[in-house]
């Protein structure tokens, strides 16, 4: 991890991530945890997983994290990182 690129609440976010998401669990955790709502965290987490330092520090967590955001958005129908298939525009 690149410490002085990060403040606390992003390793924070990060640690979070690495511990729950893979495993399934953030539910009420966030809250317990990081003291900010779900809506929060995922705020804070996308942003996070769009920063080139944060992706050079963290390869392997970020890959997966940005694997499950990407598939999200494909099953709904709106782009994601890398273009994916976005909804065709109302002619």
């Amino acid at each position: 991890m690149l410490p002085g690129c990060l403040d606390a609440q992003d390793r924070a976010v990060l640690t979070f991530a690495r511990d729950s998401h893979l495993q399934g669990r953030v539910g009420a955790g966030v809250q317990a945890q990081l003291g900010m709502t779900q809506t929060r965290y995922y705020q804070l987490l996308l942003r996070l997983l769009d920063r080139v330092e944060v992706a050079e520090a963290e390869p392997e967590l970020v890959a997966g994290l940005v694997a499950l955001r990407d598939g999200r958005r494909r099953r709904l129908g709106r782009p994601g990182r890398l273009g994916g298939q976005g909804r065709a525009e109302p002619g």
